[in-house]
């Protein structure tokens, strides 16, 4: 997507979300601190599974998105381009735990996400409760 032309700069990112939770907050965390631009959190109302439920990535063009339309599925659309559907597996923890303890290794990224770019998002969304911040 990104490596594709037309090569703009991504400008912004939304992260809708049913429940925000950990992995809500990383990936807005994520987002903000590598592509250094504005994330806004959006809650949903809908009765999809999961809690992540679409990701935005604004560029001058158009918009990037990737939204879960089913359990195990999504839609992405770009620019210029047909809509495809990508499989996206719920896993459960006990997979992603396991996967996790199997390299227990240092992870440079997850920590720079965890100590600078949640804390990003948490000051950025105001609406964000005491509590789910």
């Amino acid at each position: 997507m990104l490596d594709q032309p037309p090569y703009d700069p991504i400008t912004g990112a939304e992260v809708s979300y049913r429940k925000l939770t950990t992995s809500t907050l990383l990936m807005a965390g994520w987002l903000a601190h590598y592509l250094k631009v504005p994330v806004t959190l959006q809650f949903s109302d809908d009765d999809l599974a999961g809690n992540l439920r679409a990701v935005k990535l604004f560029r001058h063009d158009g918009v990037i998105e990737l939204r879960r339309t089913a359990k195990d599925t999504a839609i992405l659309s770009q620019p210029d381009q047909p809509d495809q559907i990508v499989p996206l597996a719920i896993r459960n923890r006990f997979s992603v735990l396991s996967e996790e303890l199997r390299s227990f290794a240092a992870d440079p990224i997850y920590a720079a996400v965890l100590l600078e770019g949640v804390p990003e998002i948490a000051a950025s969304n105001r609406e964000l409760t005491e509590q789910e911040r």
